[in-house]
């Protein structure tokens, strides 16, 4: 199919379901969901794919997998393949382009985040009041509920609304532990990547290569000399380095279809605490002598304590984990001591449920920061690895400019001009983000790509 790329945020989701409430094409009671009207059809796999990523006007053709929803332990099988075949095309490239640095949110929306209301003057750059600003997650979960009631019920034909609410789900709306680990190596593998650079610096440290350190050296003297000359050199070696990586490193892989990604391996580091963890807590120690008496046995997985009393007698201590008395000290569930109340709630059920709302609100909120700094990383490592041609391209122009105008106007000059601009009058100022952060929000990211 050809489809036409108006914004770089545009996603192509496909999902494969079975239809659990019929047989031989004929309605069925198959079980209590479906007599109650739920589950009516089962999520088998999903695939996505960002337009951007694609070459535009090249015929793609591939085989790609779906992948099944993951559960609390690891990501969802392969449960089959999609043979795809799209052509991503410009309508207009000026009005591609322009898209990049418009806000990918609604701008009212934006506007919301920063606290205006009706009446307020958006030219000043005071405008809005922090007390009247709407987080942007909760922008975000509005803006998946006008999407979903208008693929309900506004587009024809319709997709049911929990059809697509399984459909558009990003994982962000709850708590899984496996997407949060996925998400801390995800900042690990961006860090990781950066480990060459270091090993390169340690090796002009070094003097192991006389020959590298030594240009390095005379590199940073003529830098101190001639300043503007040598940034402007730097930053067109290292988008001369960007045009290499594209033509020589990833080759044919740059603008091509990729697959839902599996889960990131963890770290031997990880791997071997893990262990440590586990064999510590399932230490035991053995018993002692019948007639015999210590002061102190072992103190057993969860900081339990065993003492001896007369007639070989043992009483164990009731088990306390410090990160469970931490949890409970941070949502005032109670934790230990003397701060625990000896008042038996009267709705034992509702404050039970309030508890572990709370508990899981807050390692939603851990999963979602995760997901965050994984995901400015990971768009940072996508713009200078080609994942969106387009976006690199326009790095390249970028460099390339600011190049010949350190080289023809010198650093003085240039970061004058960048105060002046900071500081212009409330007239000139926009209070949407600025064009950078937009163009940054647009990039992809694994994320995309994970169940």
């Amino acid at each position: 199919c050809m489809l036409p790329l108006h914004s770089p945020s545009e996603m192509l989701t496909m999902a494969l379901f079975r239809r659990t409430d019929q047989a031989a094409g004929k309605k069925v009671v198959v079980n209590v969901r479906s007599m109650m009207g739920m589950g009516s059809e089962q999520l088998l796999g999903k695939l996505r794919i960002r337009l951007s990523t694609l070459q535009a006007g090249v015929l793609h053709t591939a085989e790609l997998p779906l992948r099944g929803e993951r559960n609390q332990s690891r990501v969802g099988p392969v449960v089959g393949r999609a043979t795809l075949s799209i052509m991503v095309v410009h309508p207009r490239l000026g009005a591609l382009l322009n898209s990049y640095f418009e806000p990918h949110v609604y701008p009212p929306a934006i506007v919301l985040s920063l606290g205006c209301a009706a009446g307020d003057d958006l030219t000043s750059p005071f405008a809005g009041n922090p007390a009247l600003a709407v987080p942007e997650e909760v922008l975000a979960r509005r803006a998946r509920k006008v999407v979903l009631g208008w693929l309900d019920s506004g587009c024809a034909p319709g997709i049911p609304l929990r059809t697509a609410r399984r459909l558009l789900d990003d994982g962000r709306q709850e708590f899984t532990l496996s997407r949060t680990q996925q998400n801390w190596r995800r900042v690990m593998a961006v860090i990781a990547a950066v480990r060459p650079l270091q090993e390169w610096w340690r090796q002009v440290q070094s003097w192991r290569n006389p020959v590298l350190s030594t240009a390095v050296a005379c590199g940073t003297m003529f830098w101190a000399v001639h300043p503007a000359q040598m940034s402007a050199l730097l930053l067109l070696a290292f988008a001369a380095y960007l045009y290499y990586l594209k033509s020589n490193v990833l080759g044919e892989a740059v603008g091509q279809p990729a697959p839902m990604v599996d889960d990131l391996p963890a770290e031997p580091d990880d791997q071997a605490s893990a262990s440590a963890a586990v064999s510590g807590a399932t230490e035991v120690t053995s018993p002692p002598a019948s007639g015999t008496q210590t002061p102190l046995l072992a103190s057993g997985p969860g900081g339990a304590s065993f003492s001896s009393l007369p007639g070989s007698q043992q009483q164990a201590a009731p088990p306390q984990s410090s990160a469970a008395s931490t949890l409970a000290s941070l949502f005032g569930v109670g934790g230990g001591g003397a701060a625990v109340s000896s008042v038996v709630p009267l709705d034992t059920f509702n404050s039970l449920k309030s508890q572990y709302d709370s508990v899981v609100g807050f390692l939603s909120t851990i999963q979602n920061v995760l997901d965050g700094v994984a995901t400015v990383l990971e768009r940072l490592q996508a713009l200078l690895t080609w994942q969106d041609p387009t976006a690199t391209y326009m790095l390249l122009l970028s460099l390339t400019a600011t190049a010949a105008a350190i080289w023809l106007l010198g650093m003085p000059a240039l970061i004058a001009a960048s105060v002046l601009y900071d500081m212009r009058p409330p007239l000139f100022r926009d209070p949407l983000p600025t064009g950078g952060q937009n163009m940054f929000g647009h990039l992809p990211s694994r994320g995309d790509r994970m169940m």
